[in-house]
Order: C-alpha cells, then sequence, then structure tokens
C-alpha cells in the first residue's frame, strides 16, 4: 500500500491486484488460453525455408514467421539483425542453390522457382517493411543471392496488424503463396 497526506491526514491506497502469471505454451509462445498450436497443420515443402526475423518483430505477440516456422517442418527461425551467411545457409554444396525472398528491382516473380529442380533454400526476412529493409541492409550477402518476389492476386487477409499497401502481405501469407508457386 501507498500512504500519501491528504488535508492533514493519511490515505493508504490499495495496491493493485497481483494476477498469477499466465501459463504460456512453450512452442508457439502464446497464453495457452489462447495457443493455435492445435490447429497448426504441418506443410511439407519441396525448398527448406529459413526465417531471419527482426529482433523486434520476435516479441509481438501477433507476428506470424513463427506461425509458417512452427508450420513447415525443417525450417528454421533465426532472430537478429546480422547474421553469418554459413550459419544461416549451412556449407556451400554442389547442386543446392539458396535464394531471398526480397522484393529488389531485380527479382523475379516466385512462380519463376518452380522450374528449380535444385536443393533449394529460400531465405524469408521478417519484420514490418522498415525492418525487413534494415535486416536487407545489415547482411550484404543476401544481396549476392537471387532476389523473388510476390505479386498477390488479392490484398492481405491478416487484418490484426495494418499492411502499409493493399499488395503487401504477412510473412504467412507470403510464404502460403511461395508454397503454392513451388508446386
Amino acid at each position: 500500500a501507498i500512504s500519501s497526506r491528504a488535508a492533514g491526514k493519511a490515505v493508504v491506497k490499495p495496491s493493485p491486484p497481483v494476477h498469477a502469471s499466465r501459463e504460456v505454451c512453450p512452442r508457439c509462445r502464446l497464453a495457452t488460453t489462447i495457443c493455435w498450436c492445435e490447429h497448426l497443420p504441418a506443410l511439407e515443402s519441396r525448398a527448406r525455408l529459413v526465417f531471419l526475423q527482426h529482433p523486434r518483430e520476435a516479441r509481438k505477440a501477433v507476428g506470424t514467421a513463427r506461425m509458417a516456422h512452427l508450420g513447415i517442418p525443417g525450417s528454421q527461425l533465426h532472430v537478429g539483425m546480422e547474421f553469418d551467411s554459413a550459419r544461416v545457409l549451412g556449407p556451400s554444396v554442389p547442386g543446392r542453390r539458396a535464394v531471398v525472398l526480397y522484393p529488389t528491382a531485380e527479382s523475379e516473380d516466385v512462380s519463376a522457382l518452380r522450374e528449380v529442380t535444385d536443393d533449394l533454400t529460400i531465405v524469408v526476412l521478417d519484420g514490418t517493411w522498415f525492418q525487413a529493409r534494415q535486416l536487407w541492409l545489415k547482411n550484404p550477402w543476401l544481396h549476392a543471392l537471387p532476389a523473388y518476389r510476390i505479386e498477390p492476386t488479392s490484398p492481405g487477409q491478416y487484418k490484426i496488424r495494418r499492411e502499409p499497401a493493399p499488395h503487401c502481405l504477412s510473412t504467412i501469407e507470403a510464404v502460403a503463396v511461395l508454397l503454392d508457386a513451388l508446386q
């Protein structure tokens, strides 16, 4: 309790109620009352997906990269600003190809990846558009990878967070379009 003096009298203010901490799902890291893990399907992909997530985005409960990562067996999720290409991509192996999902001036549409028969790794940047650009700029090794973009046919449906333009998608929506293009 906090005491103060009001008109010469001591006033006791009650302490705020103490709430027991919520149970959290160790997998999705959400409160167990809103955990979506049992509803998340396991989606197969012929490509290995590697998510590079901005640290601020990792703290957002409504972010979708973790959901996409948990739904795609064999995918990887790395949180940070600067990444070592060897750690992210693994050792260089003949026949393995790595690309990045990022809209550059030279990027190709993801539908072109359907023709790729190599062992394929796709790096996906996650964060707000500003944060994704920061990741792009802080990791110049990404610029050496062929870049691919998504041209959505309709606006995104993830309405929990607002996108800057109708053609912008959340990470999980972009991954869904990417997986459709690969299959």
